[in-house]
């Protein structure tokens, strides 16, 4: 058993300055007490979901029942039998849940390998194109195919020295993603969440654009309302938004717990994972609102210019420009407002006070935080690829058995594709869970490093040789 925990903080760890010296990094931050934090906006959140389910419920079932019954007058029959597409997808995703759960303690015990097998995977696929191109005389593409070849080596060769703290990183966060497994389960139970809104929100929009009761035929074609229709957009994205959010906001309490007092986080269904996930959707839900909104507002102007563009071909080039624009800043809002779910997660503060705290950590860790990151994500994306082609595979399998699928000319490939995807879908969600736990502990090992070491040693020793492998003239000072 470890010694118990105190609440005192420890000295953070050292970080070396651009001048070469080093300086202590920004002070721990405080727990703070149980309490709701930016509440306007929760109520706002919640308010609009009980808004969505009434318009489906008055508007949009009565008017999918008249769209039933003008279908019905039709003689179109569909009688096509998805008995097998359904039993394959079902099995391709147990298939994926278990190589995702396998694939974890693969990396767990070897995440140096991984992230190695990551860097040197696109090396070699893009020295492969590059020889292809070239004997096929495709000089362009080879050319493109060296210059990334030789950029993406220069990369590996820079970063090199940090791959065995990044290795530390993940595996650390994938030791508290195995003990408290239950967050996964619960990402996937959020997931459920979010197509069970999704259905609500197709019922309200069907029933909020369905007029053909109250005005003549040739004021129905006059198109959508666009205010009405980015309030939909905005909505729609909102909750995504939210529940996303909420995923690494529980994620980040609970690795909390594990480091600072495993015996509340050492359990499937440990009591940090159930404190966490309601602490998010009570206490936190106003801060996960108020950030999630300025996503969610930048993706509905997104999808009205994607609209407006399909309309007016004349403006092609602007609304081109738009798009990038809006795509550059949705990206630069998700990855911040990544980091400041960990500080709601781990210290419960609003969204203002996390995302200072941010700030703080890029300008006392700079790119080492960046390039961490950027190792982490490979890695991931690499197991997810491979989980993917495992299920593509099984998938391509199942559409050989005569009994679920007798006419195989029209499944070809559907196996492999809907395989893949079913495989995609479950191992993406599986993997995001691990990238919080990893942004988790990188923050509490820059600020909160002493609970490591009294609570788990053996990776405490692994994460601290890795930093001094990094920074060999730091010195970490602990009281």
């Amino acid at each position: 058993m470890p010694p118990p925990v105190t609440e005192n903080l420890e000295e953070p760890l050292l970080s070396p300055q651009n001048d070469g010296t080093t300086s202590t990094v920004v002070s721990a931050g405080e727990i703070q007490p149980d309490k709701c934090r930016d509440w306007p906006f929760a109520f706002l959140f919640y308010a609009h979901i009980l808004i969505i389910i009434i318009v489906a419920c008055a508007l949009g079932i009565p008017a999918l029942a008249r769209k039933a019954d003008d279908d019905n007058s039709g003689e179109d029959d569909y009688s096509d039998d998805l008995q097998g597409i359904f039993k394959l997808t079902l099995i391709c995703a147990c298939i994926g849940m278990l190589v995702s759960f396998l694939s974890l303690n693969v990396a767990l015990a070897c995440s140096r390998i991984v992230i190695q097998l990551s860097l040197a995977w696109s090396l070699v696929a893009s020295f492969t194109i590059m020889i292809w191109a070239f004997t096929k005389d495709r000089v362009l593409v080879g050319c493109i195919c060296l210059i990334y070849f030789l950029f993406n080596g220069m990369y590996v060769c820079c970063i090199a020295k940090r791959i065995p703290f990044a290795a530390a990183n993940l595996s650390t966060g994938l030791r508290a993603v195995k003990s408290n497994f239950g967050v996964v389960l619960l990402t996937y139970f959020m997931v459920f969440l979010s197509w069970v809104y999704t259905l609500y929100w197709i019922m309200a929009l069907i029933g909020a654009y369905d007029d053909t009761a109250d005005c003549g035929e040739e004021e129905c074609r006059s198109g959508p309302d666009i205010g009405l229709l980015f309030l939909m957009l905005l909505f729609l994205f909102w909750t995504q938004q939210f529940i996303q959010n909420s995923i690494h906001v529980t994620v980040a309490g609970v690795v909390a717990k594990w480091w600072r007092n495993p015996s509340e986080a050492n359990s499937c269904c440990s009591k940090a994972t159930k404190d966490s996930f309601m602490k998010a959707l009570v206490y936190s839900s106003g801060s996960i609102a108020f950030g999630s909104l300025f996503c969610a507002i930048v993706q509905a102007i997104h999808s009205l210019i994607n609209k407006c563009r399909q309309q007016d071909e004349g403006n092609s080039c602007l609304f081109c420009i738009l798009n990038c624009l809006l795509s550059c800043m949705d990206s630069l809002i998700q990855y911040f407002n990544r980091w400041a779910w960990m500080y709601v997660g781990i210290y419960g503060y609003s969204y203002c006070k996390a995302a200072k705290s941010v700030i703080a950590l890029f300008r006392e860790r700079g790119w080492t935080t960046v390039i961490n990151d950027d190792l982490i994500g490979s890695a991931t994306t690499f197991l997810i690829l491979i989980t993917a082609l495992v299920c593509g595979v099984v998938g391509q399998i199942l559409t050989e058995n005569d009994k679920w699928f007798p006419e195989k000319d029209d499944v070809e490939y559907l196996g492999l594709g809907l395989g893949f995807i079913v495989g995609l879908f479950i191992s993406s969600i599986t993997y995001s869970v691990v990238g919080s736990s990893a942004d988790a502990v990188f923050v509490l090992w820059a600020e909160d490093p002493a609970k490591l070491r009294t609570n788990h040693p053996d990776l405490f020793d692994r994460m601290m040789n890795a930093w001094t492998k990094m920074y060999p003239d730091e010195t970490p000072v602990f009281e």
